[in-house]
C-alpha cells in the first residue's frame, strides 16, 4: 500500500538489468618480442674457448653478437644441446658430452629467460648426470625456466609456462630418444619424449608420444 515503494518497484521493472547493454571490453595491447637459438653445443675446442686463468669457464662472450637483441627480447629461448652433469666428473665432447656448469651462469648472464633442455645428449652422463644438471639450475638460477628435463622428484603434469607483460606462454620441449634404440629405464619419467615405445622399450620414430598432444 505504500506508492513510494510501488513506484520504485515500477521503475526497475522498466530498467531491467537483462536489457542493459554489455559493458565495454577493456583492451590493452601487447608488443613481446620471442628470441629462439641453438643449438648450444659444446664440443672440445669450443669449451677449452672458455677457460679460465683461475680454472674456471666463463662463455659469455658466446653470446656478445646477439646481446643487443637478446636486451630487447622478452621470451629468450635457448636450446641446451648437452649435459651439465657436475665439474667434479670432467669435461668431455663428442660422443657423450659433459659441459662446464659455468656455461649455466654465462646462458644466465647472456640474459636468456628459457633453456630447453630434452636433447638426444641428455643421457650422455646417465641418470645422475641428468640430475645434477636440474638441481644446479634449481639451487644456482632457480629464475630460469628449464623445461625438457625433470630431476630426482620426476615428472609432473605442469605445463611449463613463462609470462611476459601479462601475456602467458607455454613452453614445450621434447626429444626423439637419447642416443640409443631403446628408451633407458633410468630416464623413463624425467624428460619429455617425442616418441613412443614398446613393451621392450624400443623406440617407434615413426609413431607420435600421445602425450605431445595432451600438453598441446
Amino acid at each position: 500500500g505504500n506508492p513510494a515503494f510501488e513506484f520504485d518497484e515500477m521503475l526497475v521493472a522498466e530498467n531491467s538489468f537483462d536489457e542493459l547493454p554489455p559493458p565495454e571490453p577493456v583492451v590493452t595491447t601487447s608488443y613481446l618480442h620471442i628470441m629462439m637459438v641453438g643449438d648450444n653445443l659444446m664440443h672440445e675446442p669450443v669449451m677449452r674457448s672458455g677457460l679460465q686463468e683461475d680454472g674456471t669457464y666463463d662463455f659469455t662472450y658466446f653470446y656478445d653478437g646477439i646481446k643487443p637483441y637478446l636486451d630487447i627480447a622478452d621470451v629468450k629461448i635457448v636450446n641446451q644441446e648437452t649435459i651439465m652433469a657436475g665439474d667434479d666428473r670432467g669435461f668431455s665432447g663428442y660422443p657423450s658430452f659433459n659441459s662446464p656448469t659455468g656455461l649455466a651462469d654465462s646462458i644466465v648472464n647472456a640474459g636468456f629467460n628459457v633453456v630447453c633442455h630434452a636433447s638426444n645428449h641428455i643421457c650422455d652422463m646417465g641418470i645422475n648426470g641428468l640430475n645434477s644438471c636440474k638441481n644446479y639450475w634449481d639451487t644456482n638460477h632457480p629464475e630460469m625456466l628449464v623445461v625438457g628435463i625433470y630431476g630426482e622428484e620426476g615428472k609432473n603434469s605442469d605445463i611449463p609456462i613463462l609470462e611476459s607483460d601479462g601475456v602467458k606462454f607455454a613452453i614445450l620441449n621434447y626429444t626423439y630418444g637419447a642416443n640409443s634404440e631403446i628408451l633407458q629405464r633410468d630416464l623413463e619419467n624425467h624428460t619429455n619424449m617425442l616418441t613412443t615405445y614398446n613393451d621392450s622399450r624400443y623406440l617407434d620414430y615413426d609413431s607420435l608420444n600421445p602425450e605431445v598432444l595432451e600438453d598441446i
